[in-house]
């Protein structure tokens, strides 16, 4: 009889895992350069909003997966027999760092585009 609070009981196993997430990179690819291809062709104004919107949709399911893959493998290093508290540690960064850098980049390209104003505007 299988003991209720292994982990194997509540997660799927590694191949099923990876195949799901191979299949869903690929139909985020395909969909990503479709829209890519509807954005650069000439459209209406709500064509145009629609597909932006769509991107937008597109990089948070690549930002949800990414987050979801990096904790995954957190969780198998900490739950394998093979326990190594460095590696653990290693992919818990990875992982945060993500994570940081994701919800920082909007606030860092508005600073950058100020900076730019503020040092190379063209009223010196």
């Amino acid at each position: 009889m299988k003991d209720p609070r292994t982990p194997e009981s509540y997660f799927t196993n590694q191949k099923e895992y990876e195949e799901s997430i191979e299949r869903l990179k690929e139909k985020l690819n395909d969909l990503s350069g479709i829209v890519q291809a509807i954005k650069k062709s000439r459209s209406t104004p709500s064509t145009k909003k629609i597909v932006e919107n769509e991107l937008e949709r597109l990089e948070k399911a690549k930002y949800k997966a990414e987050c979801k893959e990096n904790a995954l493998m957190f969780i198998e290093e900490v739950s394998s027999k093979t326990y190594d508290p460095d590696v653990a540690v290693e992919l818990l960064k990875q992982c945060l760092d993500y994570k940081a850098y994701k919800r920082a980049e909007p606030f860092l390209e508005e600073t950058g585009k100020m900076m730019e104003l503020q040092i190379f505007r063209a009223d010196k």
